[in-house]
């Protein structure tokens, strides 16, 4: 049987990247699904046909207003989460949702914690926290010890675990590259030593890290 992962998502970009790491672990047996208030990464879904359920997760949390707006309807939001999540775990038998964004984060968490669901947080690797309004960040933080979060490098990692974070929850996913089989290899190229200059004695070495 895979591994059923739940993607829940309020951000606006595309997140093609996220997609195409999706599209590998899916060789792998995994199988992904999205619930979502924005289209955006809804397409991206569809083009790989995988389910798709445009749900409602609060305004954007841009401004102190629409914090508050989000807080006094919070109680609702999360009561029909839980519900449809109590679906889901019944029809689909979700082992894992991914949170990509505070709104989710905040209101998707403890309900499928309740549920006994597995909730793991992608921290954006350009997130600067300490420029977080203090409520949201508040409510930020009674939430983060009840999922696991990815990070993409130690930078991140080391603002999660100064601003009081668990490092044990904390888990870092490096970014890398996947080369083609038949994408011509530079570093090869600039190393080979041929009749025009045999006299060549060094290597030329390339390495992706995180900066």
């Amino acid at each position: 049987m895979p591994t059923k992962i739940l993607v829940i998502n309020s951000l606006a970009d595309k997140n093609s990247r996220l997609t195409a790491i999706f599209k590998e672990l899916e060789q792998k047996n995994f199988s992904f699904s999205l619930w979502s208030s924005k289209n955006s990464l809804s397409d991206q879904f569809k083009k790989n046909h995988w389910p798709v359920k445009k749900i409602f997760l609060g305004p954007d949390l841009k401004n102190r207003t629409n914090i508050l707006f989000f807080i006094f309807i919070s109680l609702f939001i999360q009561l029909k989460l839980l519900f449809s999540l109590i679906s889901l775990r019944i029809k689909r038998r979700v082992d894992l949702i991914i949170c990509l964004n505070f709104n989710e984060k905040i209101m998707v968490t403890g309900p499928a914690k309740l549920l006994g669901v597995k909730v793991v947080w992608l921290e954006a690797p350009d997130l600067n926290y300490r420029q977080i309004d203090k409520l949201l960040f508040w409510l930020y933080k009674i939430n983060h010890s009840l999922a696991e979060m990815i990070a993409f490098d130690g930078c991140a990692k080391s603002q999660l675990v100064n601003l009081g974070y668990k490092e044990n929850k904390i888990k870092i996913i490096a970014p890398g590259a996947k080369l083609s089989p038949y994408q011509e290899n530079i570093f090869n190229k600039l190393a080979s030593i041929n009749q025009a200059n045999f006299h060549r004695k060094y290597f030329t070495v390339g390495a992706i890290a995180s900066l």
